[in-house]
């Protein structure tokens, strides 16, 4: 798979393949892109990578440029990793013309009630 080509959107996040992800925290795990800010000669820094595997080591695995399986500690700060983002993870936003009475019954269903 080698360098993605991802478009970035921010500091924050970058988009590839049609999806959004986000700037996560340590420790990488399988299915996130990383940013490689290392440049160790097969990988120049600043590129973009899919994690294909983690495994019981806490190592991660990337295809370098050269076509090559490439493993690091999930933990390595020169590795930024980017997250899917879901729906959940994305704010909503309702706006109401008249005043309501919510009941929160749990996270996923809000009712509400005009006075």
């Amino acid at each position: 798979m080698a360098r993605l080509n991802v478009k970035k959107l921010s500091d924050k996040q970058i988009e590839y393949n049609g999806v959004i992800y986000a700037k996560a925290s340590h420790p990488i795990q399988t299915g996130d892109i990383v940013l490689d800010n290392e440049d160790l000669g097969v990988n120049a820094a600043g590129g973009f990578y899919e994690v294909i595997q983690v495994n019981s080591y806490d190592d991660f695995t990337v295809i370098d440029d050269d076509s090559d399986d490439r493993e690091r500690d999930t933990n390595d700060r020169d590795f930024v990793p980017y997250r899917k983002v879901t729906d959940a993870d994305q704010p909503m936003t309702i706006t109401l013309t008249q005043p309501v009475h919510l009941i929160i019954k749990n996270i996923a269903t809000i009712e509400f009630k005009t006075e």
